[in-house]
């Protein structure tokens, strides 16, 4: 099937999930949080957000779809209100670890997008976007150290404050990890 035509069948599944909110059953709910991922994967995600939407009025408990619906935002340019819901989603109690772990590194690509986005990169609004990543990033990763995605991308937002000049290099990369270190000269005193 080519993508024309499995983006064709996926915009009429959702279509018709949509003018079935209003009688859902329990595989109706599994059927659209399905299509919601769907939609992610071919990146339509104008119809990926009405559907999210939808699913979290009919089921706001629902971690994942919230956080689709996170990442939906974002990749639509709706980056403060991505910020919102992933930091209402974090400071749930009974969240799962992954959940959590992911939401993380959701909002350390929004902070990383504001930074991007920012024409001056030595504002403190860039700077703060920055370390708000870089925040993101950590905490799931020193938390849970075989997330080596977070990893990298704290390192990552770390060298683009090394290049903006805004800190000095931090980090140095080890072979199995990434480890904290200072540089020899300034322990001496």
């Amino acid at each position: 099937m080519d993508y024309a035509s499995k983006f064709d069948e996926i915009f009429r599944e959702t279509e018709v999930s949509l003018r079935r909110l209003r009688r859902l059953s329990t595989e109706d709910f599994a059927i659209m949080k399905t299509q919601v991922e769907n939609l992610r994967d071919a990146r339509q995600y104008d119809l990926m957000s009405k559907l999210a939407e939808a699913i979290c009025r009919h089921d706001p408990e629902d971690a994942k779809n919230r956080r689709l619906y996170a990442q939906c935002l974002i990749e639509l340019g709706n980056v403060t209100a991505a910020i919102d819901v992933l930091n209402a989603l974090r400071a749930r109690p009974n969240l799962k670890p992954s959940e959590y772990a992911e939401a993380g590194g959701l909002l350390g690509r929004a902070y990383k997008q504001i930074f991007h986005e920012l024409s001056d990169k030595a504002s403190p609004e860039a700077r703060d976007a920055l370390r708000s990543a870089i925040a993101s990033y950590r905490e799931p990763y020193e938390a849970d150290p075989a997330l080596t995605w977070h990893g990298g991308l704290r390192v990552h937002c770390e060298m683009l404050q090394v290049g903006e000049g805004m800190a000095t290099p931090g980090w140095q990369i080890g072979s199995s990890s990434l480890m904290p270190y200072r540089s020899a000269k300034a322990e001496r005193p």
